[in-house]
Order: structure tokens, then C-alpha cells, then sequence
């Protein structure tokens, strides 16, 4: 989850394209700000082994770091 600064700029980007009437899906969900790392139907490792190295040369050394890893089981977009 962001802090309390990042998670407002977040929902008010949201209400921003929810009343400019680009997409409401984020507040309709009604969902916490958060980071979605991939979207997968089936997880197949092997194929992004070469796309992860290839991203992590050419980028510079950060810190990231997470309150909780998670996923969203089923066949329904979240």
C-alpha cells in the first residue's frame, strides 16, 4: 500500500479519468491504490527469464520495498 500522500494523488488521478468519463473501473472497484506487477493467465517463468535480465541491465539500482506480495485467484478481472 502507498502512504497517505501517494495513495490521495493516486484516487485523485481516478476521480480525474472517472469524470472526465475515460475510465471508472478503479473507483467503481472500489480498490486501494496499489501496484499491479504483471496480469497473467498462466504463469510460465522460463519465457521472462531473458526479458527480466535484459530490463534489469539497462536499469539503475533502486530501492523498492513491499508491505505485501500478494495475487487475486480466479478467472474475474479485479
Amino acid at each position: 500500500m502507498f502512504d497517505p500522500a501517494a495513495d490521495a494523488e493516486v484516487r485523485a488521478v481516478w476521480a480525474l479519468l472517472s469524470n472526465s468519463n475515460i475510465d471508472s473501473s478503479m473507483m467503481t472497484l472500489g480498490v486501494a491504490p496499489h501496484l499491479t506487477l504483471a496480469v497473467m493467465d498462466d504463469v510460465l517463468p522460463a519465457p521472462l527469464i531473458g526479458r527480466v535480465n535484459a530490463l534489469a541491465a539497462r536499469t539503475n539500482p533502486f530501492t523498492l520495498n513491499f508491505d505485501r506480495i500478494d495475487m487475486f485467484e480466479g478467472s474475474e478481472t479485479v
